[in-house]
């Protein structure tokens, strides 16, 4: 079986790993980083007063060899590797993230920095690099996993007299629920994306936190809610051009959680979508990706 890394890149990819591949991996290190902690020294008195800890990203080290063979490829090799090392579009866009997966599955996000490349044998067909890839925290994510809350319209209907003009028939109010389950050893960060039509959604996480909008989607709009720390943007987009999104300030409204609040930790949760929906078409999908300590 391949052991092969991979990074992803705004516009490239990569592999690295075994005998196998272009790029033979001698060795490699993933180093946590130093922890920052807000401790104080207690006034006249022994110990510490402990307060806060923050966990930094961790560092991914490889010592590589071009597995060229003959001066011209080692040198093409050597180039293609060293483009998609200085992620040229990503490092210029604030926030954007690099991929690095490692052979068993899991990923780490983050970009790659250090890449100090060696030459001095490349008429031989090799050359080494060393390299290094910034996570932007210490954790290993799993495979996205996806959950999709339909519509269910409520028992609603008929008008009842006395009534007053005018009258309106529709399904009212509506709520969705569903079931999700968070797998991981630690809290990962969900990604929920609403599609409309629907007017001022509300995600509600039963026993963790409520997220209110104040805003409508058209039958062709969806609202995407990014709550992972290195993002934490609510963007809209169309779904005939799914791919480009629109920041959507003000969406948000105060009266709920914020999306530093909804964290989800390993287990089972209700979630309901609340909103005026007529069609009763509209969804909710939520998108996860499991967090591990570990790779």
């Amino acid at each position: 079986m391949a052991w092969d890394w991979t990074l992803t890149t705004e516009d490239r990819q990569i592999t690295f790993g075994d005998d196998e591949n272009l790029f033979v991996v001698d060795s490699w290190s993933v180093e946590p980083g130093k922890l920052r902690v807000d401790d104080r020294e207690v006034p006249r008195g022994d110990g510490l007063r402990f307060g806060q800890d923050f966990r930094a990203g961790q560092v991914a080290s490889f010592s590589l060899w071009v597995n060229g063979g003959d001066e011209a490829t080692a040198s093409a090799a050597l180039s293609e590797f060293g483009a998609a090392w200085r992620n040229d579009t990503g490092r210029r866009i604030g926030g954007a993230m690099a991929t690095l997966r490692h052979p068993q599955g899991r990923c780490a996000y983050g970009r790659p920095r250090g890449f100090t490349p060696d030459s001095n044998r490349i008429e031989q067909g090799w050359a080494k690099i060393k390299a290094e890839f910034e996570c932007v925290d210490e954790l290993w994510y799993g495979p996205e996993e996806v959950t999709e809350v339909s519509f269910v319209p409520p028992a609603t209907g008929g008008l009842e007299f006395p009534a007053e003009a005018p009258f309106t028939f529709d399904s009212g109010p509506t709520v969705r629920n569903g079931s999700v389950i968070v797998s991981g050893d630690v809290a990962s960060w969900p990604v929920f994306e609403i599609l409309g039509p629907v007017a001022n959604p509300e995600i509600d996480i039963i026993g963790v936190g409520r997220l209110v909008f104040r805003t409508t989607l058209a039958a062709d709009q969806f609202l995407v809610v990014d709550t992972r720390p290195w993002a934490r943007w609510v963007k809209r987009g169309y779904a005939s051009n799914p791919t480009v999104l629109a920041a959507l300030p003000g969406a948000l409204d105060a009266s709920g959680a914020r999306l530093s609040d909804v964290a989800l930790q390993p287990g089972a949760y209700s979630i309901l979508l609340r909103g005026y929906d007529t069609t009763g078409t509209a969804k909710l999908r939520v998108r996860c990706e499991p967090a591990f300590t570990s790779f």
